[in-house]
């Protein structure tokens, strides 16, 4: 199923993308394998898990912890990945320069 969600790579800035929402997919976009970080109740952002292993670039800070390697920031509503709306893209924008 495509979703719309805001991705961030290293160096560069926050982008909308409709993409394919399964897991091989978001794998695939990420280069690695899947953490989950909740900004709040319905936001997260996906990083991999061992981007930090693997030395990949710093992306942003985010609570005193260094983000590395490709984010996609996503809605979760009811356990399932959704598309980010509006107002929530405007947070992500000011949030994560």
């Amino acid at each position: 199923m495509n979703i719309v969600v805001a991705t961030k790579k290293s160096g560069e800035d926050i982008v909308l993308e409709s993409i394919d929402s399964n897991y091989d997919n978001l794998k695939d976009i990420i280069q690695g394998y899947l953490e989950v970080v909740h900004i709040d109740n319905e936001l997260i952002f996906l990083c991999d898990e061992e981007g930090k292993l693997k030395n990949k670039p710093v992306n942003f800070i985010y609570n005193n912890d260094m983000i590395v390697g490709n984010v996609i920031f996503v809605r979760v509503k009811n356990g399932e990945f959704e598309s980010i709306t509006k107002t929530q893209f405007e947070k992500i924008c000011t949030m994560f320069k």
